[in-house]
């Protein structure tokens, strides 16, 4: 048995699963974010319909922790652009992002699954222009504070002054030119 192929084997086929569930948790989040647009929706309309908002515990749950996530969504973003742009050109994997923010003394035990709200996170900046994600050698991608190219100096303007034209001197008169005595040859 080839235990090294084995165990690499393993080590790709956890990497895929985490991205699926990766994938997963964006979706649950995704559909519980729409609940929570559709019970606003329901609760603006009501009043104008004359109905009565009527959600099940379930749904009521979700919602709330929807907006709660987004409360500590908004947290976490904010400060893993301050760790970008603490250390502009530091390219940070993930997990050296879990271990800035800890070192920022964030409180990550706020997150139900850190690593997949990092991930989120960095990924979110990247759409953003914030941040770039640089792929690496073993396939894992690593983030860095997108710094934008300085602008170009621009061309100085043309100058709208009128170009000066030549002009034609007037005749000049030859002036006879006096020798003085002392100088006169002999």
């Amino acid at each position: 048995m080839d235990y090294k192929k084995t165990f690499q084997d393993a080590a790709n086929k956890m990497d895929a699963l985490q991205g699926d569930h990766e994938t997963a948790e964006r979706k649950v989040l995704e559909l519980g974010r729409e609940m929570s647009r559709l019970a606003e929706v329901m609760n603006a309309l009501a009043p104008l319909a004359e109905e009565k908002v009527t959600l099940n515990e379930e749904v009521t749950e979700i919602v709330q922790l929807i907006k709660q996530s987004d409360t500590l969504d908004a947290g976490i973003t904010e400060n893993i652009r301050q760790v970008l742009q603490s250390a502009p050109q530091v390219v940070f994997l993930p997990v050296a992002m879990r271990t800035a923010l800890e070192g920022r003394k964030y409180d990550l035990s706020k997150h139900a699954n850190v690593m997949a709200t990092i991930h989120s996170v960095l990924k979110r900046l990247v759409q953003q222009q914030t941040a770039q994600a640089i792929p690496q050698a073993d396939g894992k991608v690593a983030y860095k504070l997108n710094v934008p190219a300085p602008a170009p100096t621009p061309a100085p303007a043309p100058t709208t002054a009128p170009i000066p034209r030549p002009v034609a001197a007037a005749p000049v008169a030859p002036v006879p030119v006096q020798v003085p005595p002392t100088l006169k040859p002999k």
